[in-house]
Order: structure tokens, then sequence, then C-alpha cells
């Protein structure tokens, strides 16, 4: 397998385990993989899928591979510090 390697829209969801019709989808929107339009036909290339799924890593450490990892996810939608502490008004 080359880095040019071309994959037909099928092979692309097979490789994503994901339905031909969410890389329509996803053509259709511009999000999604690159992909490259001959004679009117749809290929992807292997290295710009590697690259797509790559760019979509979340979650573990990867450690000594060079690649920045994210700050944490906040899981609550309140300012830090609250404690969650309510103060009842004064009568």
């Amino acid at each position: 397998m080359t880095e040019t390697e071309l994959l037909t829209p099928k092979e692309c969801a097979q490789y994503r385990r994901c339905s031909v019709r969410k890389l329509d989808r996803e053509r259709a929107e511009g999000r999604g993989c690159p992909h490259v339009r001959i004679d009117g036909r749809i290929f992807y290339r292997r290295s710009d899928i590697e690259r797509f799924i790559s760019a979509h890593v979340c979650g573990g450490e990867l450690r000594g591979s060079g690649i920045a990892t994210e700050r944490p996810i906040r899981r609550h939608n309140r300012p830090r510090g609250s404690g969650g502490t309510v103060v009842e008004p004064s009568a």
C-alpha cells in the first residue's frame, strides 16, 4: 500500500467503520475526510483518512509521542469555586 492509495467511498466507510451515507453527509456539509474527485467519482486517499482519524483522538495520555494533550473536560456547567453552596436570603 502506498501513501497515495485511493479508496472508494465504500472502502473508506469500511475502514472508518461508518456508513457510506455518513461520508456523503460529511462531504456535503464540508467536514469529514478530504476527498478527491476524478471524472465525477469520489475517492479518499488512505493517508488523508489516517490523518483525519489521528486528528480526532481524544482521552487518555499519549506519552512520548510528542502530541500535546488537551485540558480535561469540565463536566459541570457552573463557575469554578462555587462549591455548590446555596445561600438563603435573610428575612
